[in-house]
């Protein structure tokens, strides 16, 4: 999906330190090295649905052969990934002239407070220097419209259930409803059209479907609920608040909504991959 349309304001320029990867002693060997970089909006206040872009120029490339894009992406994934998501890719201009490397990024919080920005390794940069670019501070509501809006409850569970919740929990809110198994998923009806999604026997997903309703006479009302998407094509339309991810796409029986928590998705991924990968090569007994 391509990303919609983000409104910019003007932008600040500051100096970014780019200090040493590694220890304290070698901390004190290396020279500070100083960037430009630019953060928008300018007030680095932002909501918890808002994007913010970051722009910065290091030194000409001094390793070879690094993808730079790939370095800042993983880098953020990486580093900051219970505090930021990218959206889409990093952008990457070296100078004709100068030679200098431009990167642009857009960025979306996935916890709110005063949050430091990725702090991540230049890999083009001789010894890796650190980048670091301060703070901004994520309210704990939404922006719509220019107007700024509680948080949907949607964020915090579904049919009345919270996030994360055990399958025990749930079928004691809805007793009349029998779970089903789906390979990994347990499903649960929890009222008309909602049916709760538990893995690992965890809530983390709940779908609606409305019949007799399309995506284009949806659109409005979900826009005026959840905001701009975070991306939008012929497939459907996607949010994104903190870790909740909504989604929205057209069916046979009618516009189908998804809500997902991808922290604990992610948490069951790595639980998997510990399980079905890691342990293989683990010596008996490691912890």
């Amino acid at each position: 999906m391509k990303p919609s349309a983000l409104a910019l304001v003007a932008v600040l320029v500051l100096p970014c330190w780019l200090g040493p990867a590694v220890s304290a002693a070698e901390d004190s060997a290396k020279t500070n090295v100083f960037v430009n970089h630019r953060v928008v909006p300018v007030s680095r206040r932002i909501a918890l649905n808002q994007p913010l872009r970051l722009d910065f120029t290091t030194l000409p490339r001094q390793v070879d052969g690094v993808d730079v894009a790939l370095v800042v992406a993983n880098g953020i994934s990486l580093a900051a990934r219970d505090s930021w998501r990218i959206v889409g890719k990093p952008v990457v201009a070296e100078g004709d002239k100068t030679k200098t490397v431009t990167v642009t990024l857009t960025l979306l919080a996935r916890a709110t407070g005063d949050l430091p920005l990725p702090r991540f390794p230049m890999g083009w940069l001789s010894g890796d220097p650190l980048a670091e670019f301060g703070v901004v501070t994520v309210g704990s509501n939404i922006q719509i419209a220019g107007e700024v809006r509680p948080l949907p409850p949607e964020c915090e569970g579904a049919g009345g259930v919270l996030w994360g919740a055990q399958l025990a929990e749930a079928k004691e809110r809805f007793p009349g409803e029998i779970p089903k198994v789906e390979g990994e998923r347990t499903l649960l009806k929890a009222s008309s059209g909602l049916t709760l999604v538990f893995r690992g026997g965890e809530l983390t997903d709940a779908q609606v479907t409305a019949p007799g309703l399309s995506l284009e006479q949806a659109r409005t009302s979900f826009l005026e609920r959840w905001g701009v998407p975070l991306s939008e094509d012929a497939t459907g339309l996607t949010w994104a608040m903190g870790w909740t991810r909504i989604t929205a796409v057209p069916g046979a029986d009618g516009v189908a909504v998804t809500v997902s928590r991808e922290d604990l998705q992610a948490k069951q991924a790595a639980s998997k991959v510990k399980a079905r990968v890691f342990s293989a090569f683990d010596a008996p007994g490691r912890p």
